[in-house]
């Protein structure tokens, strides 16, 4: 009587465990939001190309895109103004790689000077 008793919480138990292995190996996209984020702002106040813009990181947003890929949006304020910076992110098991699109950042270049359309006399 025992075995069967043991037998049977042993096959409830074994689909709980495999939910639980499941969703360890796959982050939400929430999960995958806050680790982003912390990696950003960590990039931003620890690589020389970046510290003296002062870059902080609000808002991450994620969406998956595909298996192991996923595509997002990052408040990033620059002196005192808030910029959506798209990003791709590819998870390969536990480890985020973040990169943000090109052209992402040129918010941070200065304003180019009007030129006049008509040449001079």
């Amino acid at each position: 009587m025992k075995f069967s008793s043991i037998k049977s919480k042993a096959l409830l138990l074994a689909p709980c465990a495999l939910i639980f292995a499941m969703v360890g190996c796959h982050p939400s996209t929430d999960q995958i939001a806050t680790t982003v984020k912390g990696s950003m702002q960590n990039t931003f106040d620890t690589n020389p190309n970046f510290a003296p813009a002062h870059f902080q990181v609000g808002k991450v947003n994620v969406l998956k895109a595909d298996d192991g890929t996923y595509t997002g949006t990052a408040g990033i304020t620059f002196q005192g103004t808030e910029h959506q910076v798209p990003f791709h992110i590819t998870m390969n098991g536990t480890n985020v790689d973040w990169k943000i699109d090109p052209g992402g950042l040129l918010f941070t270049q200065p304003a180019a000077a009007p030129t006049d359309a008509a040449p001079a006399p």
